[in-house]
């Protein structure tokens, strides 16, 4: 299929408002970003456009050694941009293309109709074609950390919620707290702290002899007997140092 690149600036059509970009998006002729807070022109029908599309340099004739990417708007794709550093997904790495590549040539093409026989994944659409090469530790090194980073503070979250429910919860009695005064110590998070009207979520609470499970149970419909004051209810285990280590590592992480 022929891939259209766009490299002339345009007029503006008739009746098209010149306006500040609120949001950051792309130039639907020349497929260049667009910056929050940039003068664009825009319309209903056709969507935003650079005032002045940036002169790009002339297509250079594809490398016989590049790696090639594609995908359709239907399908989610949303296209590259020259310079970009990309992540490719394990069936493309197990395929033999490095784990990071840097875009060096990308292209798109609008397809009006029959677009799910040419790969749009939609009726009509974008088809995004790019060119990359292998990225260099030091051109990923910071991405892949931060993905790190991100994974293993999904992963702490994760082993918050199952001490929470599987270790405490489910292998410990009740606490009757109706006449006790809420367990004060170390308070870890658990999960979202905004789930309820009332008060801020379920915690972990580590003091000297236990550590508590303490579950938010003060909203309307909520059976408040038993509960410590009028929020939460609570069980608990002994604070034995592996439980309270793993506890704290993890949240260190979250």
């Amino acid at each position: 299929m022929k891939r259209t690149t766009y490299t002339n600036n345009h007029a503006a059509p008739e009746g098209i408002m010149t306006i500040i970009a609120k949001y950051a998006g792309r130039c639907q002729v020349c497929g260049g970003h667009i910056a929050a807070g940039e003068e664009i022109e825009w319309s209903k029908a056709e969507g935003a456009r650079h005032t002045k599309c940036p002169v790009q340099a002339p297509p250079t004739e594809p490398d016989p050694n590049a790696i090639e990417l594609g995908g359709g708007s239907g399908n989610g794709c949303r296209g590259w941009t020259v310079g970009q550093v990309v992540r490719m997904n394990d069936r493309s790495v197990e395929g033999g293309t490095p784990r990071w590549v840097v875009i060096t040539r990308s292209d798109r093409e609008y397809v009006r109709e029959d677009g799910l026989s040419c790969g749009v994944g939609n009726d009509t659409g974008y088809l995004y074609y790019a060119d990359a090469r292998p990225a260099t530790p030091e051109e990923y090194g910071q991405r892949e950390t931060e993905r790190n980073a991100e994974i293993a503070r999904q992963q702490a979250k994760k082993d918050l919620a199952v001490i929470f429910q599987d270790e405490i919860k489910d292998e410990s009695n009740w606490v009757d707290g109706e006449n006790l005064d809420k367990p004060e110590g170390e308070t870890i998070p658990v999960g979202r702290q905004d789930l309820r009207v009332y008060g801020t979520g379920d915690t972990l609470v580590i003091t000297d002899d236990h550590v508590y499970a303490m579950e938010l149970c003060g909203a309307d419909g909520d059976a408040w007997n038993g509960n410590f004051g009028a929020t939460c209810r609570g069980w608990s285990v002994p604070a034995d140092n592996e439980l309270v280590n793993r506890i704290r590592a993890a949240n260190r992480l979250v």
